[in-house]
């Protein structure tokens, strides 16, 4: 229908890989124009017919790599949700036993996974009680003092960059979770992950897809 050849027309002049594709194919088939009358009309259509074949199939791989990409793209985040979600109903019993030791261990444990930036766990009023790596909420970073707008009854995903952190550029994406305990908020969880990380482990998808 017409929504869906929009969509693709959209997608076809701009997508980066998909232009350099449409674009290298059609170099290729610019000497088929331009050979001389001598050859044959059935030999110029030959070329023509295998070269517009070369072209879809470049196409069809593009597509078939975006849509791969935004698979992938979509289940880092949703392991990112699980985790801080799991990770909220692992910390309930000790942020209500007010259990720093097991607070600690907690955090602690998760920072030190691949990928994790650092987790820090808060209390219903929005006060640190146990926290290890980083967070955009540390003094001087991008969403110092803003707590408020992210802590809250949501469960909540959102990417930041910390150019001058104190061990270099930081690019992230946050997930934060609710504590609850019989409807009522007892604390929140916050995870970052880097998205540096991820976007390797999508270039390295992608390569093993391509080969």
């Amino acid at each position: 229908d017409a929504s869906t050849h929009m969509l693709f027309l959209h997608f076809f002049f701009n997508d980066t890989a998909t232009t350099e594709i449409y674009t290298l194919s059609l170099h290729d088939a610019l000497p088929i124009f331009i050979l001389p009358s001598r050859f044959p009309v059935a030999i110029k259509l030959a070329f023509l017919i295998g070269i517009l074949i070369t072209v879809g199939m470049s196409l069809l791989g593009a597509v078939i790599i975006h849509n791969q990409i935004e698979l992938m793209n979509d289940q880092i985040y949703s392991n990112g949700r699980t985790v801080v979600v799991q990770m909220a109903e692992a910390a309930k019993e000790p942020i209500l036993a007010n259990d720093s030791l097991v607070l600690d261990v907690l955090t602690y444990s998760l920072a030190t996974a691949d990928n994790v930036l650092g987790t820090t766990i808060y209390s219903a009023e929005r006060k640190i009680i146990s926290t290890t790596g980083y967070s955009p909420f540390d003094l001087k970073a991008p969403l110092s003092n803003r707590t408020k707008l992210f802590l809250n009854s949501s469960l909540n995903t959102f990417e930041w960059e910390w150019k001058n952190s104190p061990t270099g550029s930081l690019d992230a994406v946050s997930f934060v979770s609710p504590v609850h305990f019989e409807g009522v908020i007892v604390g929140y969880v916050l995870t970052s992950f880097s998205r540096q990380a991820m976007t390797q482990s999508i270039n390295d998808a992608v390569r093993s897809i391509i080969s």
